[in-house]
């Protein structure tokens, strides 16, 4: 399979709902009926990496059931997709690379277009990129640094990467292992000076930053500090980062911004948000079992859910699905967690066996142009499919070796009339 992989542009893989098998070959002409692109409807595309090999970015096709295969210059450790789909983020942390992948599925009025994957004639650059937020049509992306190199965030949309840059850029004092949330005009970023890096201080501290054309401007720390900063998350109206004890939620009311704490006895590692979910989630480390947390921010309160009733399981990954219907927990045992969003509080729609076993590298994505989530499977080497209203596994997408991250790109639905 390898051997195909490294000489071949595009693969056969086995897929749910693929339709009959196309001829092998270089270009999309049965896919666009011939002609250089055509009017199409799809389902979007899966965007994986390897490292057998050479490393490579996979994109594969959900309709056709071909799978591109984009070289890459050094090993990806992370894949994520754009803000609106269109791009594969293909992180290289060990190397300070970013490249981008154009997926091909994109929209012109109102109607799609299906081309051939390709490598974008862009590279962003920096020490140990770590964290990728997106929120609305903006994301950022935030480089720890690295000794003497200093942290700092890029902050990009898919309309300044089809022109081949990104929004702006903010180097920050010192190294930091941080975290920069996007917000329309402002980002808010972990704040580290020089004197607290030589002093060994804790990261405590968040900035405002305003964008100003390419550039931001620096507006000031919040008072409220957050102890041993770690994790995350925004929704409509509200940011919040997870500290050593609880949680700090900034409100933003246009351009006015206002912090409070929210007292968890736990320290909060990770953050989860949507943009239409009112209420954000926090988890607490695995020391403290991975406890939920509901976290109210308009009420200032936070509730404890129990999501793995009573299995003594952790935390492996979590993600809102596409819509923010469900949020998604993958814990040790391989088992999915499959929680129904309500106005304020979850349900457990249900939970499905998608691996074997404990899976550290399993990495998750939700389509946004249908109720489809995907499960990279490292010791099967395949993707899970699994059907998000059904609660079952409907496929295995099998590849010939372990996939490195996921990335479902394509084009976005109108998010379901539903009642949390």
């Amino acid at each position: 399979m390898l051997n195909a992989l490294r000489t071949a542009s595009f693969l056969r893989l086995s897929l749910i709902a693929v339709a009959a098998s196309l001829a092998a070959c270089n270009d999309d002409d049965a896919l666009r009926g011939g002609d250089d692109h055509d009017h199409t409807e799809s389902g979007g595309r899966l965007a994986f990496a390897t490292v057998e090999g050479d490393p490579q970015l996979l994109v594969h096709d959900l309709d056709s059931g071909q799978t591109t295969a984009i070289a890459l210059s050094n090993a990806p450790t992370a894949v994520y997709a754009s803000p609106e789909g269109r791009y594969a983020v293909v992180v290289q942390s060990g190397a300070g690379q970013v490249n981008f992948v154009d997926g091909g599925i994109w929209l012109h009025d109102d109607h799609a277009h299906a081309d051939e994957p390709e490598l974008l004639d862009f590279t962003l650059f920096g020490a140990k990129p770590a964290h990728y937020q997106t929120h609305e049509e903006q994301a950022a992306l935030f480089y720890d640094g690295e000794g003497g190199t200093p942290a700092k965030f890029d902050i990009f949309s898919d309309e300044s990467l089809a022109d081949g840059g990104v929004l702006a850029s903010q180097t920050l004092p010192a190294a930091v292992h941080g975290v920069a949330e996007p917000r329309d005009g402002y980002v808010l970023a972990v704040d580290y000076s020089a004197e607290e890096a030589a002093a060994g201080a804790p990261r405590s501290a968040v900035k405002l930053y305003e964008l100003h054309d390419d550039h931001f401007h620096d507006e000031g720390r919040f008072e409220t500090l957050c102890e041993n900063l770690h994790g995350s998350a925004t929704n409509e109206d509200y940011v919040a980062f997870g500290c050593q004890d609880g949680v700090l939620v900034i409100e933003q009311d246009g351009s006015s911004f206002t912090d409070s704490k929210i007292a968890i006895d736990r320290r909060i590692t990770q953050m989860a948000g949507h943009h239409a979910v009112p209420f954000l989630v926090a988890f607490a480390g695995a020391a403290d079992d991975d406890a939920l947390f509901v976290i109210d921010p308009a009420a200032g309160s936070a509730e404890a859910f129990d999501w793995k009733d009573g299995a003594a399981v952790n935390r492996r990954q979590h993600t809102f699905d596409a819509h923010g219907e469900h949020l998604l927990i993958l814990d040790s045992a391989g088992t999915l967690h499959v929680l129904e969003v309500h106005d304020d509080h979850f349900d457990v729609a249900g939970r499905i066996d998608v691996l074997t076993g404990d899976d550290t590298a399993a990495r998750m994505a939700t389509s946004a142009g249908g109720d489809l989530a995907f499960v990279t499977d490292s010791a099967g080497k395949s993707v899970v499919v699994v059907d998000l209203e059904d609660l079952e596994v409907v496929d295995h997408i099998d590849l010939g070796f372990a996939p490195v991250g996921i990335a479902w790109l394509g084009i976005a639905e109108e998010e379901h009339g539903h009642d949390h």
